[in-house]
């Protein structure tokens, strides 16, 4: 929290004093959002938003890294066991590098899909997103205490958050309970995961 202030008072010192950027180009939007005709049939057509087919070929991008890549390998290797990995022959700081390399890209990725989604872009865009992603991996099965998870199953439990976020504001729920509710989501969860970690030790 502490860096993204520095960051917003980095940004009010630029020509437009950190103010909303809007009006964006019409072909970078489309190219995020368009919704091009998937499927063709008698009653009409099925159009799917771009953004949804990146994010699909991505799953499947970071699922082959996951499953048949030595550096996923290597990633889970690290995530249960940093001294065995290391043992086991691992660059152990190679890997850490990569791995928030390959984070940051996808952050970047993320970014940009979402300003071209809002058709603007603010330093505070994507704040509290972070809830979002914790949220939907330990939905998904992933363990606080690393080694454990799928990418089968954060999509499982990013389509779950989503269902329960886009049914809440729908029987109208306070958006300030919202938060709350997220935030039991990750709580229960972590205790799950930690509870099956102890009874495991």
């Amino acid at each position: 929290m502490c860096l993204l202030k520095f960051f917003l008072l980095y940004v009010q010192m630029g020509n437009n004093n950190g103010m909303a950027i809007s009006n964006l180009d019409q072909g970078y939007r489309d190219f995020i959002v368009g919704n091009p005709p998937i499927l063709s049939f008698s009653g009409g057509t099925i159009n799917i938003p771009n953004y949804v087919l990146y994010a699909i070929l991505l799953s499947v991008l970071m699922w082959f890294i996951w499953n048949k890549t030595t550096f996923g390998k290597n990633m889970f290797a690290l995530g249960a066991n940093e001294e065995a990995a290391r043992v086991s022959g691992v660059n152990v700081f190679m890997t850490t590098i990569a791995v928030f390399a390959l984070a940051g890209a996808m952050y970047g990725w993320a970014g940009f899909v979402e300003s071209a989604r809002v058709a603007s872009n603010t330093a505070n865009t994507g704040v509290n997103y972070e809830l979002d992603a914790i949220a939907a991996c330990v939905i998904g099965g992933v363990s606080f205490v690393g080694g454990i998870g799928k990418i089968s199953g954060i999509i499982i439990g990013v389509i779950m958050l989503r269902l329960i976020f886009v049914a809440l504001p729908l029987i109208g729920m306070d958006q300030n309970l919202q938060y709350a509710i997220k935030g039991g989501i990750i709580l229960f969860a972590c205790a799950l995961d930690m509870r099956k970690y102890l009874v495991k030790k």
